[in-house]
């Protein structure tokens, strides 16, 4: 069950005074909604729905001659500043953001109640270690480690809302063995609409006692290498080939624009990824970039088509999910 916005935003001053049976008493302090303008401008909303009023709303790019909507996530721009060589890697342990996730469940409470809840006791938030704010030695990216914990069926729904807790050990849980990287983009909580118009409440979680809404890409695939056959292997992400399309002549397009986008594959396919190893093309006159409809490795290429071997700057890693349910 989705808690709607105005729900969610006028009743974080209320708590939720319920008790579950046999479950433990331990539980964290419920402190409110997080204060979204801390937020990193990349996770701060772009568009306007109504009166001039900031909301979420996602691009159109293009995939093998189809349409494709998201929500952009920002753009971090390449070290390189000639933009000669893609950006390096992004090493799987570099990700600095945690998220701890309760497969097990937890004991219910009451349906939610608009009325008198806070939030609702019937399913287990997951759990957030940091949020992505403004960061001076390296910008914030909507990437997150997932762990997995198993012993959350002997609390109340949502009596763990905090990450330190966890590890201070003040909840008798198991951290199973592995975890994955997926995309999980914390936002402000604004409106968010779905390309038909239509609003789409995105899923809630906790930071140190805060509630915060964020939207869910997936799992980010990753891949092994090895500098050398002496050093150690070790994992990065596996990003996806995706290009800008600048007009003809001098103009610059702008990686939030709609229909400046072509993207190598859509969700669920070979070479899928959130993550996007952002290239530029220049569309040939009298093309617009809306003309250029999918990519093309291997010349000579169809018209429309960019030709990836002449898409040779590389404008930095762009962060992308996917349109709302």
């Amino acid at each position: 069950m989705q808690i709607s916005w105005k729900q969610t935003l006028g009743l974080v001053a209320a708590l939720s005074a319920m008790s579950c049976g046999d479950s433990e008493p331990t539980g964290d302090t419920f402190q409110g909604y997080i204060d979204g303008s801390v937020l990193d401008t990349r996770f701060q909303p772009a568009g306007t729905c109504g009166s001039n009023i900031k909301c979420y709303v996602p691009q159109t790019a293009t995939v093998n001659g189809d349409p494709v909507v998201f929500y952009n996530m920002g753009l971090v721009a390449n070290p390189n500043t000639d933009k000669s060589k893609p950006p390096a890697p992004t090493k799987v342990e570099s990700i600095a953001t945690t998220v701890y996730e309760f497969p097990e469940g937890c004991i219910a409470g009451p349906e939610y109640d608009p009325r008198t809840d806070a939030y609702e006791q019937t399913r287990q938030y997951p759990v957030y270690s940091r949020l992505p704010v403004t960061s001076t030695s390296s910008p914030p990216v909507p990437l997150a480690k997932v762990v997995y914990w198993s012993g959350s069926d002997k609390y109340e729904c949502n009596a763990i809302k905090s990450a330190t807790s966890v590890d201070e050990g003040k909840f008798s849980l198991t951290q199973q063995e592995g975890s994955v990287i997926s995309m999980r983009a914390i936002i402000a909580p604004f409106e968010m609409r779905r390309g038909d118009g239509t609003t789409y409440t995105p899923p809630l979680g906790w930071y140190k006692g805060l509630l915060l809404n964020y939207v869910d890409a997936g799992q980010v695939p990753v891949e092994t290498v090895q500098d050398n056959p002496e050093s150690e292997p070790y994992q990065v992400l596996a990003p996806m080939d995706g290009v800008l399309v600048h007009p003809s002549g001098t103009g610059t397009s702008q990686a939030t624009a709609n229909n400046v986008l072509v993207l190598r594959a859509r969700p669920g396919e070979q070479g899928w990824s959130p993550v996007v190893k952002l290239r530029e093309f220049r569309a040939t006159a009298p093309n617009s970039p809306s003309f250029y409809k999918s990519l093309c490795y291997d010349p000579p290429c169809a018209t429309n088509a960019v030709d990836m071997t002449k898409a040779t700057t590389y404008a930095g890693t762009l962060y992308l999910t996917t349109g709302a349910p």
